[in-house]
Parts: structure tokens; C-alpha cells; sequence
């Protein structure tokens, strides 16, 4: 196992936790946040190799934390998920810095794929 630490930033509960089981599955660790503040206050602990960031969320956007994380961290994977919107809008999301966009629902084949190629795979 990996051990490294992945954050998955999203106010829809059900889908952070489904998504949370399937990494915690392939051996990474996991903290979730509801929102892009909580989000951003659990990067400033420091030790998150990835972040899964929402882009539609209440208050802060996925694109307001993608942004305050690129200029924060910008060594950071960050990986923007929606299936609120145009997935070309959502692949804009990469133009702005993020390593990757995945259309919701995402099939966990397709997570293992994204993480593992950002992370190198597992140990």
C-alpha cells in the first residue's frame, strides 16, 4: 500500500464517501471535506499527495479552491470531478491548472486510473 494521503473535496456526502471507499480500496488514505474552506484547511496540514475537488459546490467553487491551490501548493495534483456541467467546460478546468477532469459518476476503474497515473502507482 501506498499510505499517501488523498483529500476528496465535495458537498454531495454519498458520492465523497462512495469515491472515499474506492481509493481507501486502493491502498491510499483518505480525508474528506464538504466544502472548498474545509478543503483548503485540511491542505494547509500539509502531507496530501492529491486532491479530488468538486467543481460545483455552495459558497467556494471547485475552481476557486483549484485556484488557491495552484498558487499555494503548486507541486499538488489536483483533479477536478463534476457532473453538473459540459464536461468541455469541466476539461477547461485543466487550461486553469488541474491535473485532470473526471465526469461524474465516476466508475472506479477510471479513479485507479487517474490516481495512479498522477501518483505512480502503488507500492
Amino acid at each position: 500500500m501506498s499510505g499517501e494521503k488523498i483529500l476528496i473535496v465535495s458537498d454531495e456526502e454519498d458520492q465523497r464517501n462512495l469515491y472515499a471507499g474506492y481509493v481507501k480500496g486502493l491502498g491510499y488514505n483518505v480525508i474528506e471535506a464538504g466544502s472548498c474552506d474545509d478543503g483548503l484547511r485540511l491542505l494547509a496540514t500539509g502531507d496530501v499527495a492529491l486532491a479530488l475537488v468538486d467543481i460545483v459546490m455552495p459558497g467556494k467553487s471547485g475552481l476557486e479552491c483549484l485556484e488557491y491551490a495552484k498558487e499555494h501548493y503548486p507541486e499538488l495534483p489536483v483533479v477536478m470531478m463534476s457532473g453538473d456541467i459540459p464536461e468541455e467546460f469541466g476539461r477547461d478546468s485543466v487550461k486553469m491548472g488541474a491535473a485532470d477532469f473526471l465526469a461524474k459518476p465516476i466508475a472506479e476503474k477510471d479513479l485507479q486510473r487517474c490516481i495512479e497515473s498522477l501518483l505512480g502507482g502503488k507500492d
